[in-house]
């Protein structure tokens, strides 16, 4: 009966109880060419802010929402040949978008700000998720999709904060430091780590070779010196390292030299930064450029924002269940923390949606591996230091297809599981497992 057990044809699948790398790595051919096209033209003009820089710099005859429609129908057929499994999350995520749609839309309160249409900027928010949505499928059938996209993303977002540091052009909101196509220097900072996010989560066989992972390391770490954002810094940090400290027990080759680009960046990024501290007179770049070379000390309250956050904490109490409106806490407080200012948004309804959330979303990655729990614990530290991220699109990217990768694992291990069952179903049902199991 052994022999014959051995020598069945049993799915890759189960061969051993082992996960087979057959279903990961599936043929690629002109289809998923084509829907690898769709997912990038769709994600990267959105997350790096390239669309809206064109428009604001006259450079495009098209708002940036009619190529948001137009991508966004390309990537119906996407969700068709690859359909999306998502679990709790993303279901939750939708549901607090179409709340805060709603309440711009019913409640008509004034809750505008710097000329920002709320409706628009929730709507345009809540589309480029189901979007991401429609291409979850696509990021679970062919996991190397997420390298991709987070690299290119990292690439765009630091070399145009580059090229406006070298004078192109001038975006930034903030004098003294740079943000590239995004605008605003927190909001580069915080792209950067999102996109990193995407391409340290990769694991075998579609796991990001070692120089990728590496220039990736560097290219944001560079880019975000030069945002001087210290929320950025404290996200990207906040992952690379128990992301190399994972590697050094898994890889521990792998992770030295990963340790020693580091180490080396370091070194590069304070020489820069060292020389770039002459250029400006700006008391707030200062402190940020001693703080980032290592020279100066952290002070949370610099810019006044431990007054803001007890500020916004008490106006939360004082309308704890309605809130002040969609877009009322960046109005009228920016507390600098997502949850806070959900809570000024939306009452206790709508932090309580995103608390659940974001629960349920590092739950599904903890059980996945740790890898992938410090990527959304990546995601939850940017919630510290960032209020406006349920319209930032390199956020909810980040968010999705975490959350559909995650979800599919749990998949992929239940169509093994049958797959497993149906194949030793047909070994003991074939005519010579009964005449070994008779003699």
């Amino acid at each position: 009966m052994r022999t014959i057990l051995n020598t069945t044809q049993v799915p890759p699948l189960a061969v051993g109880g082992q996960r087979s790398s057959a279903p990961l790595t599936p043929p690629v051919g002109f289809t998923e060419l084509a829907a690898a096209a769709v997912a990038l033209l769709f994600i990267l003009p959105q997350v790096t802010n390239f669309a809206d820089f064109l428009w604001l710099h006259d450079l495009s005859p098209y708002p940036p929402k009619y190529l948001l429609l137009g991508t966004l129908a390309l990537t119906i057929p996407v969700a068709l040949r690859y359909p999306p499994r998502f679990g709790w999350s993303v279901w939750i995520l939708m549901c607090l978008q179409l709340w805060r749609v709603a309440d711009c839309f019913f409640m008509d309160r004034d809750s505008g700000v710097l000329g920002l249409d709320p409706l628009a900027q929730t709507g345009g928010a809540t589309l480029f998720a189901l979007g991401c949505i429609c291409i979850g499928g696509l990021a679970r059938a062919h996991p190397r999709i997420l390298t991709i996209i987070g690299f290119v993303g990292i690439v765009i977002c630091a070399s145009s904060v580059a090229l406006e540091w070298r004078g192109f052009f001038v975006s930034s909101l903030i004098e003294g430091r740079y943000a590239g196509f995004l605008g605003h220097p927190n909001e580069a900072g915080g792209a950067m780590a999102m996109m990193l996010i995407l391409v340290m989560v990769s694991e075998p066989p579609a796991e990001a070779p070692a120089l990728v992972l590496g220039a990736a390391i560097g290219v944001a770490l560079l880019g975000t010196c030069l945002t001087l954002s210290r929320g950025g810094m404290a996200t990207l940090l906040g992952v690379i390292l128990p992301f190399a400290a994972l590697k050094l027990g898994r890889h521990p080759r792998r992770a030295a030299i990963l340790l020693c680009l580091l180490a080396l960046l370091a070194i590069l990024a304070w020489q820069f930064l060292e020389w770039l501290g002459s250029e400006f007179l700006n008391k707030d770049v200062a402190r940020r450029l001693a703080l980032f070379s290592g020279a100066g000390d952290l002070d949370i309250n610099d810019t006044n924002r431990l007054d803001v956050l007890l500020l916004s904490l008490q106006a939360a109490f004082q309308h704890p269940f309605t809130g002040y409106g969609t877009y009322g806490a960046f109005k009228m407080f920016a507390p600098h923390n997502q949850f806070l200012g959900v809570w000024l948004d939306n009452g206790l309804g709508g932090v309580l949606l995103f608390a659940l959330g974001m629960g349920a979303l590092f739950v599904s990655a903890f059980r996945r591996n740790l890898i992938w729990a410090v990527g959304v614990g990546g995601l939850i530290l940017q919630t510290v230091v960032s209020h406006n991220l349920l319209e930032s699109k390199p956020f909810l990217v980040t968010w999705i297809l975490l959350a559909t990768s995650t979800n599919s694992r749990r998949a992929e291990r239940e169509q093994e599981s049958r797959m497993k069952h149906a194949a030793t179903s047909q070994v003991l049902s074939s005519p010579a497992s009964s005449e070994s199991r008779a003699t």
